[in-house]
């Protein structure tokens, strides 16, 4: 089985590992690093499977040409997050969606040792160190079965790799239509021993270990490569950039690499992502359309608000409110333990929870345990939310993450002081810093609260001017969609 030069040919993607009915083979590697797979023939028994889904046996099959024309390209709108990531920041938006789903996501990361290895995980914090570029081959180790056994129970995944390995993940998966395939731009990637080889030098050179690199480091000089920095154990950043020099001139790419089937526009992936630096200077169009609201809807109505205040029976009370899934991205209970502690101190305060959720049944036995069923209102699914903002006193999401967030744009526009979590709600959210107020993931509910209490409730204006000079009104960005339209179409159907 697998009877081809796999030192020159094999791509090391791991198909064959994974496919395996009797685990006979596992990835090794060859005498310049490359992981290929090794064969153990007292455990096979020749199936076949291995020669299935091998990607290079089977290159004519997945070979696809990627359209060269109805593309789009898109970046991340936070300025922070873009800056702190490579190939425009779009990565964690995409796995954020598949987390909010309910989903996993599957992408490279660095080991304890500085090893690059691919991880299946729903967990916020794994994903974001899957961010950035590791410039080298990843052991992907099972994780493809492991997404198939997840496809097979309807989650959606999302994998992120070289165009070798998505094609790896399709022929081992299949290609249903809860997996993502997002591959990168790839023109080859060094062998782990090459940059094994590298980080002992360097260490050797530093006098410590290399415990953090980050190959598209901003800082000091923007986007340019190719320099990059590490960090030590003793906490020294240096700037590097040999590394990527002997990557960029094509001298440390594995032998595969050198004749991949799958580079340029070829590939299984459904979504590719790599840098578009300056590619804004060649693009047709130079405009963002925001996702807006109608404004006019949520424009603050003093007469409104107490209207709806009577008819919910809050008169004389402090009003926090939040609209949301009760899920895991938008921290439920977290909301809770704050207004526990705003209760503490307004006995008065009554917490709204706008929206349903597979959480709403723990966040509801948290509200008992605490004594504060007469104080919390669970008002489900509504059609009538710009109402219900005319009703509250403060806005709180406590968001894990967030893509922008829309419901902090409506609740800005109904005058409402808004409080979101820094570091996940994007700057674009922020309208006014009159208006919104960004805590540190790592504050405490007590934090929350001390900030939410200290905040002038009583003066509450019409924003609507505030939010059309931000690009949030529908009726704006609507006659902007069709200026473009025709700009562009020079007002022809086609």
């Amino acid at each position: 089985m697998l009877d081809f030069d796999l030192r020159d040919f094999c791509y090391g993607c791991g198909a064959c590992v994974n496919a395996c009915p009797r685990t006979a083979i596992r990835l090794v590697q060859a005498e310049d690093g490359s992981y290929i797979p090794e064969i153990d023939g007292g455990k096979c028994i020749r199936c076949g499977k291995c020669d299935r889904v091998c990607i290079y046996l089977n290159s004519s099959k997945y070979h696809t040409q990627i359209a060269q024309e109805g593309c789009y390209a898109a970046y991340q709108l936070d300025t922070g997050k873009r800056e702190k990531s490579a190939s425009g920041g779009m990565f964690l938006p995409l796995a954020m969606e598949v987390l909010k789903r309910g989903g996993y996501v599957c992408g490279c990361v660095w080991s304890e040792d500085m090893t690059a290895v691919h991880i299946v995980s729903n967990q916020l914090a794994d994903v974001e160190r899957m961010c950035n570029s590791k410039y080298v081959q990843s052991d992907i180790g099972h994780c493809f079965t492991e997404i198939q056994g997840l496809l097979k129970a309807g989650k959606p995944v999302l994998f992120c790799g070289t165009p070798c390995q998505c094609t790896a993940c399709e022929a081992v998966a299949g290609n249903p239509d809860n997996l993502i395939k997002v591959s990168l731009i790839c023109e080859g990637t060094p062998t782990p021993k090459v940059w094994q080889k590298y980080r002992e030098a360097k260490e050797k050179a530093y006098g410590s270990k290399i415990t953090e690199v980050n190959f598209r480091c901003k800082e000091p000089i923007g986007w340019s490569l190719p320099y990059y920095t590490v960090k030590t154990d003793v906490g020294i950043s240096y700037h590097e950039n040999s590394f990527v020099l002997g990557l960029l001139q094509g001298l440390t790419y594995r032998n595969s690499c050198y004749h991949c089937a799958y580079k340029g526009n070829n590939g299984c992936a459904d979504i590719v992502i790599g840098d578009l630096w300056k590619a804004e200077d060649r693009l047709l169009i130079k405009s963002i359309l925001n996702n807006a609201i109608e404004a006019n809807k949520y424009v603050y109505n003093p007469v409104k608000r107490q209207e709806v205040r009577k008819t919910l029976g809050l008169s004389g009370k402090f009003v926090v409110g939040t609209v949301g899934r009760l899920s895991f991205q938008k921290n439920p209970q977290f909301n809770v333990e704050i207004f526990d502690e705003i209760h503490a101190h307004r006995p008065e305060s009554v917490l709204i929870f706008v929206g349903q959720g597979e959480l709403e049944d723990e966040v509801r036995r948290m509200v008992k345990e605490k004594g504060m069923e007469q104080n919390v209102m669970f008002l489900g699914l509504r059609t009538d939310v710009p109402d219900l903002l005319q009703a509250m006193d403060v806005f709180v999401l406590p968001s894990r993450f967030e893509g922008l967030g829309i419901v902090y744009i409506e609740a800005q526009a109904a005058g409402l002081k808004t409080f979101a979590t820094a570091e996940v709600v994007p700057q674009e959210a922020c309208m006014s810093e009159k208006l919104f107020t960004y805590l540190p993931r790592t504050a405490t509910a007590q934090q929350w609260a001390e900030a939410i209490l200290a905040t002038d409730t009583e003066h509450r204006e019409n924003t609507l001017e505030l939010i059309r000079a931000k690009d949030y009104d529908i009726d704006q960005e609507i006659d902007k969609l069709r200026s473009l339209y025709l700009e562009n179409g020079r007002g022809q159907c086609r």
